[in-house]
């Protein structure tokens, strides 16, 4: 095919890279219509879906109309000043001296053109496909309206002309067009008052994809959060294609470099450092086998003095050991510190901010540990530390390693989301949210917030994306995390900025085509691909067997069977194995005996426990597997919710009664029972009725009996 004369690729970049948004015209400047119907014209020859061309020009040329428009959208400026943020309002001065403006119009009763769903599970799905195309064909005439505004040697900006409901209104009434109809575009048209000159632009190495998506240029969510807050006004204004070229490049992109090299950085510095403490390790057990020489000594003297004394040195020398030890530990930690710092500080905004963080952050944690307390990170830590220790690319034994010492069982929330799931009341979402909150300020330092699942099937988590992106950050420290059954729910909680998943599938059959739908080997190939590809956007994936335990479909599951699933979830890169015991079968033997079968087949993971108290055996298992030495475990305040798919399940085990378990036998969990409890008040005061958990009537009977 023969490509007509002028219409040649460098002519055509010639014009899209001149085209900018321009908000400042030239006064005094006229255009004749001739001039605006070709624009309009560009418009017109748009790509539509099934060429519905779902659109129509309104052109405002008369000065009269014109002040009355930019009045609108005044009001709409005031507006995002009062109940918005994070974009800049409109001024006046935006819109002042155009020639015209061109306000484009969507007819929503073209999206009958497009498929419609007939099956009832496909009729909210074509609805959302047809909204699309629809947004999508309306954009296209955009782009072509400000690219024949740009060969005509004018300039444009696209303002979001009715996209609030408000605005779209006050322009309906003011230029005529049904109410029912939508302004998507208001485009502004004048001659420049300036030279116009190029906008940042991502490179196109980094943009482009060769036959499928390459996870190395995904961008991470801590990237996207940093441009929202520092980034934008300047990326969105400035002048020059390339950020690197700023003048102030150091200053407003240092910790935007950091970020994207923190992979590299952290994993290095956090390996060193594990590293370092085996061998740390290694050489005070062999210098802690010298003790044992007095105490052998003392026996060989066969006196009850000798071996008293014998005693007496030994503890004084492993106790003089264990301090140095614990020195030496935290030399290595400092070292840690220091190398991360080190790589950050040349890119600091504020000379020496980097080193009074630190040195607040290094304040905080020896006054806890002086205290020998347990201090809530979310409450006390510096935002920018768990900002950076949870940011996505950063293992989440990085996290760990520094609550040493600090907690030692951790305790994630999930009534939520297993714990609602069950239930015929729909929480609204200011009642989740409170809930989440309550939670959080009780000490819960993991917390799972939904589940990316078709709300037709769990009407109760119709609001998780909404949740997760409201909750997300809100508190620093906090894993907020949720569940995850197929690409689409990977796809949701991408695009909610999740940096942590749960994603498991079940030993059984039975189960497994009650819950998902598919044979339990098929779903399971299916999640280890799954899971690869999460890991491979750098998100954090805790991989789980349900059912780990047994079935009340199936019986008893085959221990191997989940030996076998959890090395094969270890292999593809998960940073954490998950053991549930979803039907609530499990006996403390059993846990014991897959738990060390476990251990001994996957790499030094994190392995957490999932544990349904079906049959009242919840607690006995939990200890069972602390014995064994797992020290993360699922809970559910009030011990709220079950498996839909499970006859007869009850929820986890109750949080307060988990966390009034280690309290008891000296184990910290960083949770105030009270306040928790007063979370479990919260359910009860919303769903009506009394929850199975037995630590929040037993403070209350306390209460009123001393009272």
């Amino acid at each position: 095919m023969n490509t007509p004369a002028g219409l040649d690729y460098e002519a055509l970049m010639q014009v899209v890279r001149r085209r900018r948004s321009v908000r400042a015209f030239e006064k005094g400047r006229q255009v004749g219509r001739d001039v605006l119907e070709k624009i309009v014209d560009c418009g017109r020859w748009a790509p539509s879906g099934a060429n519905s061309q779902p659109w129509d020009f309104i052109v405002v040329d008369d000065p009269a109309m014109k002040e009355q428009v930019f009045e609108v959208f005044m009001r709409q400026s005031q507006r995002l000043i009062d109940h918005a943020k994070g974009f800049p309002a409109v001024k006046k001065s935006y819109m002042a001296h155009t020639v015209a403006i061109i306000v484009v119009l969507g007819d929503p009763r073209w999206k009958a053109c497009f498929p419609q769903g007939t099956s009832p599970e496909f009729v909210e799905e074509y609805a959302a496909n047809n909204e699309k195309i629809h947004l999508v064909s309306l954009g296209a005439a955009i782009q072509n309206l400000q690219l024949g505004v740009t060969a005509m040697g004018l300039t444009s900006a696209w303002l979001s002309g009715g996209g609030e409901a408000t605005t779209n209104r006050e322009l309906s009434a003011l230029l005529g067009y049904p109410a029912f109809m939508e302004a998507v575009g208001t485009i502004p048209i004048g001659y420049p008052q300036k030279d116009v000159s190029l906008r940042y632009r991502r490179p196109l190495q980094q943009v482009t994809h060769w036959n499928r998506y390459e996870p190395e240029k995904f961008r991470t969510q801590a990237q996207i959060d940093y441009y929202v807050e520092r980034l934008r006004p300047f990326a969105m204004y400035r002048g020059l294609e390339r950020m690197e070229d700023w003048e102030d490049c150091d200053e407003k992109l240092g910790p935007w470099k950091a970020l994207k090299r923190s992979v590299s950085i952290l994993k290095n510095t956090w390996g060193e450092a594990i590293v370092g403490n085996l061998g740390l390790g290694v050489v005070f057990f062999l210098l802690g086998l010298i003790g044992i020489v007095p105490i052998a000594i003392g026996i060989a003297l066969m006196t009850l003095t000798s071996i008293a004394i014998g005693f007496i040195v030994a503890i004084v020398y492993w106790t003089v050991l264990g301090l140095v030890l614990s020195a030496a530990q935290g030399i290595r930690f400092a070292d840690v510190m220091n190398d991360v710092s080190y790589a950050i500080r040349p890119f600091e905004v504020v000379p020496g901010s980097t080193n009074r963080q630190l040195d607040e952050a290094m304040a905080i944690l020896a006054e806890d540990f002086r205290a020998r307390r347990h201090v809530h990170p979310h409450t006390r830590l510096p935002k920018w530390l768990w900002t950076l220790l949870s940011a996505h690319d950063v293992p989440r034994i990085a996290t760990d390693v520094l609550m040493i010492g600090m907690t030692a069982v951790i305790l994630e929330d999930v009534s939520l989301r297993d714990g609602l799931q069950s239930e015929q009341k729909i929480l609204t979402l200011a009642e989740k949210l409170s809930v989440f909150r309550m939670l959080a300020a009780a000490g819960v330092q993991r917390i799972q917030a939904g589940s990316f699942v078709h709300p037709r099937v769990v009407p109760q988590v119709a609001d998780t994306d909404e949740l997760i992106r409201t909750a997300r950050g809100e508190i620093p420290g906090l894993l907020v995390t949720a569940l995850v059954l197929n690409e689409r729910g990977l796809d949701r909680a991408l695009n909610c900025g999740l940096r942590h998943l749960n994603m498991s599938s079940s030993a059984s059959d039975s189960h497994s085509i009650r819950n998902v739908k598919r044979p339990a080997a098929e779903a399971f190939d299916g999640l280890l691909e799954m899971i690869r590809r999460a890991v491979g956007f750098g998100l954090t994936v805790r991989a789980g067997v349900q059912c780990a335990f047994g079935c009340v479909y199936e019986g008893a599951i085959a221990e191997g069977r989940v030996v076998e699933m959890a090395g094969r979830l270890a292999e593809t890169g998960a940073h954490e194995i998950d053991l549930a015991d979803t039907t609530g079968m499990a006996n403390p033997s059993q846990v014991r005996r897959v738990v060390s079968q476990v251990r001994a087949v996957i790499p030094p993971l994190p392995i957490s426990m999932r544990l349904h108290d079906t049959r009242g055996l919840g607690l006995a298992n939990m200890l069972a597997a602390y014995e064994q030495g797992i020290t993360i475990f699922d809970v559910s305040a009030g011990g709220l919710g079950g498996c839909p798919f499970v006859k007869g399940a009850s929820g986890n085990v109750a949080a307060e009664d988990a966390a009034n378990l280690f309290d008891q036998i000296g184990v910290n969990t960083g949770i105030d029972l009270t306040a928790l409890c007063r979370v479990v008040d919260r359910y009860e005061a919303i769903l009506g009725r009394r929850l199975p958990g037995r630590m929040n009537r037993v403070i209350k009977s306390q209460v009123t009996s001393c009272g």
